[in-house]
């Protein structure tokens, strides 16, 4: 870590933690809030272990929580353009900001801080803080009042600000638009179940293809709808994350339309017709991109494994089998759709890197 990075990170309201044996690769500065403790850990990228950073939280959450505080955290990463092991370090730390919003990245022979599209955007005045000029005070003689950009109490705005920069976009989005329709269906009865519901036989002309689409934000009751976007915004902000809010939107309706697809074949090869509503086939899809990218390790953690995410994919689909009136057919479609859209992204994101 250079001296500019810890100066300004001493400058602000950061004080530097003294650390147990066992983490002597974390430099770990802390901010002591009124309830709420702000953690930067700063470690050499390829000395990162995500077990050793795991293993920091579980030391010091519980200690914080006796003296009723929470902590956030933040891991910035620090790489050299000029060291031999660059390329090591640059592929470590992008791994771990694939895997952690909460990550970013210090260049250190340009100091420079790199903040990717998909990490948070802030961190309650720190990127501000990190990328304030400190040439007048690095070696000693400024003082507190002349590094620019720096508070010891963010405003309500600055902090809401931060809380902004950390909502998954996209899913938000789509959760909140499936919340207002359902809203809307309440008052008005049947309507739009009519005009948006999708079969089969109710999109022969292709001014009613629209349905295709319109289904995906319908929904038969509370607890459909709940289930759908409890699931949605657990595994969309993950997935959100490491695709970025462009992708995963594409990701969400190619999933919802192929599950609808898919649903019609089923339709045409037993005779019989189907209408439905829902955005499961999409919810599914999202399943499917996930499972992608654990298996491509563009997501870890502790609850990210394949056999875990695999073995409630099947049970969902099973569960949806022995229950009448489920869409499964279309929860088939969109998780296979998801599915390869994950592995074409995991395929063509590591040709890039």
């Amino acid at each position: 870590m250079t001296n500019k990075l810890e100066n300004r990170l001493h400058r602000g309201r950061y004080f530097h933690m003294g650390l147990e044996e066992g983490f002597e690769d974390f430099e770990v500065f802390a901010d002591f809030m009124e309830r709420l403790v702000n953690v930067v850990v700063v470690v050499d990228a390829e000395k990162y272990r995500a077990e050793m950073m795991e293993a920091f939280k579980r030391r010091l959450v519980p200690a914080l929580e006796a003296q009723n505080h929470s902590a956030h955290f933040m891991i910035i990463l620090c790489v050299n353009v000029n060291s031999p092991h660059y390329i090591e370090q640059y592929t470590v730390a992008k791994q771990v900001c694939n895997d952690n919003s909460f990550a970013w990245i210090y260049e250190e022979s340009e100091d420079k801080l790199i903040v990717f599209e998909t990490q948070a955007e802030e961190f309650y005045g720190l990127r501000k803080l990190l990328e304030a000029d400190v040439e007048d005070y690095d070696a000693g003689g400024g003082s507190e009042k002349e590094a620019p950009g720096l508070k010891k109490d963010l405003s309500f705005g600055e902090r809401a600000a931060s809380v902004f920069a950390a909502i998954p976009k996209a899913t938000a989005l789509i959760v909140l638009f499936n919340l207002l329709v359902f809203l809307v269906c309440t008052f008005t009865g049947e309507l739009l179940y009519n005009i948006g519901e999708v079969g089969l036989s109710l999109v022969g002309t292709p001014d009613q293809w629209y349905r295709i689409i319109t289904s995906m934000f319908l929904h038969s009751g509370m607890s459909h709808l709940f289930n759908n976007m409890l699931l949605l915004w657990f595994a969309g902000e993950i997935t959100e994350r490491a695709m970025g809010s462009l992708h995963y939107s594409f990701l969400y309706f190619v999933s919802g339309i192929c599950g609808c697809l898919l649903t019609f074949v089923s339709e045409i090869i037993s005779g019989k017709s189907v209408v439905m509503i829902g955005a499961s086939g999409a919810v599914f899809g999202v399943l499917g991109a996930l499972l992608a990218l654990v298996i491509f390790k563009r997501v870890k953690g502790a609850t990210m494994k394949v056999p875990r995410i695999a073995v409630v994919l099947i049970l969902s689909i099973y569960a949806g089998f022995t229950e009448t009136n489920v869409a499964n057919w279309a929860h088939i479609g969109g998780l296979a759709a998801g599915f390869i859209f994950g592995m074409i992204f995991c395929l063509v994101k590591r040709n890039r890197e």
